[in-house]
């Protein structure tokens, strides 16, 4: 992994602090990424919404790697079920601040810096909420729906979280989003 593509992952979960569940966290990846964020992880269409592998092997490996850069807690949810939560070290905000002092140009640091205020009001959001605005948008970016269209069609996939209360929030995130990165 280069030093660039790494500072990129990384430099969310600085201002993020605790991210609950993967779920949230390739959520708020994919709608950072389709807003302008300079990472090129690829998604395809799952259960849950847009799901990158290339961010579920980074995942993986910042919370094995040695010096760990995430903390990855195993949490029980639910009758059998597990969600883990990720969390930055110190040694990956040392990491960070050592990639803005010697690699990373001071245009590409005030860039994710501003995303990085998405990603933390993306982090106060529901996990819902989120599925919800990436399935829509991924509708509209990989299958060339309109708004309603990608509505219609998040509605059919999702029925049981796809209300209009839900539907409204996921557009007012997306809204928010175009607005912030203008």
């Amino acid at each position: 992994m280069q030093a660039e593509e790494l500072y990129f992952l990384l430099r969310p979960f600085c201002k993020m602090g605790e991210v609950r569940g993967r779920t949230m966290v390739q959520k708020i990846f994919y709608l950072l990424q389709n807003a302008g964020y300079p990472t090129e992880l690829e998604y395809f269409l799952h259960y849950y919404g847009p799901y990158s592998e290339d961010l579920s092997s980074f995942l993986r490996y910042a919370s094995t790697s040695e010096p760990k850069l995430l903390d990855e807690e195993e949490l029980p949810v639910g009758v059998g079920g597990v969600r883990f939560d990720y969390s930055v070290t110190e040694s990956a905000e040392r990491l960070v601040s050592a990639l803005e002092a010697k690699m990373i140009g001071p245009e590409d640091i005030e860039k994710a810096k501003g995303f990085c205020e998405i990603a933390q009001s993306l982090n106060a959001r529901h996990a819902t909420d989120l599925e919800l605005a990436a399935t829509i948008l991924y509708f509209q970016k990989e299958r060339g729906c309109s708004r309603d269209e990608a509505i219609a069609k998040t509605r059919a996939m999702k029925p049981a979280k796809a209300d209009e209360a839900n539907l409204t929030t996921a557009q007012a995130i997306l809204d928010s989003i175009a607005e912030q990165v203008r």
